[in-house]
């Protein structure tokens, strides 16, 4: 059987389905940025409230110091996102801006460039896969994420086991 073929346009009608692939990117990304300081640069930090009272820190990071964005704790931040931890794809579709703070492909000069073909092609899976399968979750629970600073994507920390049950195409 061939994969359906999506247009651009219909893309546009899917809403939900791009919704969940942010939100998927956002949840999974383990990526970040490194980039090299041009100058000296002022950061204030707050620390964790759970650890230090949320204490603001003042530091500098002096120049040409190599630093990194790790994606996945601003993707995590309540500040920017309302329950964070949950899945919840309707964020997106409530509040399109949302999909600025997301960095799964990296940023600014560096941005990747492949990043409008991999969207596309993971909406086209996503979209396919609802299309032509009914699935079981066989296990009811999931297992949690394994956190893997190395990784590429998140992977559970055991086994998820889901049926794909083909369905009827239609002529």
């Amino acid at each position: 059987d061939e994969p359906f073929v999506f247009t651009l346009e219909q893309f546009d009608r899917m809403p939900f389905v791009t919704a969940c692939v942010y939100e998927g990117m956002r949840l999974a990304c383990v990526g970040g940025t490194v980039r090299r300081t041009p100058t000296d640069a002022a950061v204030r930090l707050r620390a964790r409230v759970t650890a230090h009272g949320g204490k603001l820190y003042d530091i500098t990071i002096p120049r040409n110091r190599l630093v990194m964005n790790r994606a996945c704790v601003t993707h995590i931040d309540e500040t920017r996102f309302a329950n964070a931890a949950a899945f919840d794809p309707q964020r997106f579709l409530d509040d399109p801006k949302l999909t600025a703070l997301i960095t799964p492909f990296g940023g600014g000069q560096h941005l990747c460039p492949g990043r409008h073909f991999v969207f596309g092609e993971i909406r086209s899976l996503v979209a396919n896969i609802v299309l032509r399968y009914d699935l079981d979750v066989l296990d009811k629970r999931a297992p949690p994420l394994r956190p893997d600073m190395h990784a590429v994507a998140l992977s559970p920390d055991g086994d998820c086991r889901v049926r794909f049950v083909p369905r009827e195409r239609a002529s």
